[in-house]
């Protein structure tokens, strides 16, 4: 029991900062930089190790990847939703949000912080 803490430990720490990411793209309500794709792998991946781990008999990450695959569907749902805003908005990826505010300011990449 106590090496399936280290398990559970970490899946709780994988999906809450999925949990906030989700939370954070869609309170900024813009879908640049983040790609449908990112959502795609997620979900085929999870879903993949969903099934290894039924086979092999391991109830917890089977739990925790079906968890996974269902962050990277509501994830897909969300940046869809958004998309559809800044397009019929005519603002995809402009200094407006999708619910029609200001948008945040860019954070400022690494490579211009350093000089390179």
């Amino acid at each position: 029991m106590t090496t399936h803490l280290f398990g559970y430990a970490a899946s709780a720490i994988l999906l809450g900062t999925l949990a906030v990411q989700i939370r954070k793209q869609w309170a900024r309500g813009s879908t640049q930089g983040v790609s449908r794709w990112l959502f795609v792998g997620q979900f085929l991946a999870s879903v993949g190790f969903a099934i290894h781990s039924a086979v092999i008999g391991s109830t917890l990450f089977m739990v925790v990847n079906a968890l996974l695959a269902a962050s990277a569907s509501i994830g897909a749902v969300l940046w869809s939703v958004q998309r559809r805003r800044e397009r019929r908005l005519g603002r995809a990826s402009s200094s407006v949000d999708a619910r029609g505010g200001p948008a945040p300011p860019r954070e400022r990449s690494f490579t211009r912080e350093v000089g390179t």
